[in-house]
């Protein structure tokens, strides 16, 4: 599934939740594209509840542009967390992605702080 937020971001999102309930217990991925700006960096809440002990959502940071990761891969199995992602030195961050084992029944993403790169 693939949607664009309604409003334009402007680096602090705290009245929005993306929820991912995995119904169909398969593994999948959810894509973030930082669209007009990339960013430094990127700090939000996560909730996962997991049906095993092997489940897990990938977390990575990428330049889109340039097709590589910028940034250190988060694993969370289950529970809340909250995640900050800081590019690496000279990057930036365009493109989240979320990947999940077939064990993850439900996530949230809620409480994003964006921190924009400079042009």
């Amino acid at each position: 599934m693939i949607t664009k937020a309604q409003h334009e971001v402007t680096g602090v999102v705290d009245d929005v939740v993306v929820q991912v309930r995995n119904e169909i217990e398969e593994k999948g991925s959810l894509r973030i594209l930082l669209e007009k700006r990339a960013a430094e960096s990127i700090r939000f809440g996560v909730s996962v509840r997991s049906a095993s002990s092997n489940a897990k959502l990938n977390i990575s940071a990428y330049n889109e542009d340039k097709r590589i990761a910028v940034a250190d891969e988060v694993i969370v199995t289950q529970g809340n967390s909250i995640i900050y992602i800081e590019a690496d030195k000279g990057e930036k961050i365009d493109l989240l992605t979320f990947g999940f084992t077939e064990e993850i029944k439900i996530f949230e993403l809620d409480n994003f702080v964006v921190t924009y790169a400079s042009n």
